[in-house]
């Protein structure tokens, strides 16, 4: 899958009708880029796994779509996977709940990824 992902920020969410979730750089149980490595590396890990919930889950329905939140800390910006939905569609709502769960690990498609994009070579938590 090679979809687009807008990036957006909590500030974006200011004035809108929507809401968001963030749902982390990578599935729960797997390492992620660090604050200060490949800025890069983070962004596509974050790509690969918003298509691997893609993958799981279907396409989201209307009123709700995944992008990349850019988060800033005292120590550099970092990125997540986050879903946007309109808290009142039922079905994008639904959806968005699904996506919080998450994965725990990377599918075999997402690990071949993450191995031809060098991300496995950045340090690790």
């Amino acid at each position: 899958m090679n979809m687009y992902y807008p990036t957006r920020t909590v500030e974006s969410f200011n004035l809108s009708k929507n809401d968001y979730m963030s749902l982390g750089p990578t599935p729960a149980s797997e390492p992620c880029v660090q604050i200060g490595e490949d800025i890069s590396l983070s962004i596509a890990e974050c790509k690969i796994y918003m298509d691997q919930l893609l993958r799981r889950l279907g396409n989201p329905p209307d009123g709700c779509n995944f992008f990349l939140l850019k988060n800033y800390h005292d120590f550099g910006t970092y990125y997540e996977a986050a879903v946007c939905y309109d808290p009142e569609n039922e079905q994008a709502l639904d959806y968005a709940l699904k996506a919080e769960a998450g994965d725990d690990r990377w599918d075999e498609l997402a690990r071949q990824q993450i191995i031809e994009k060098g991300i496995v070579k950045a340090k690790r938590a």
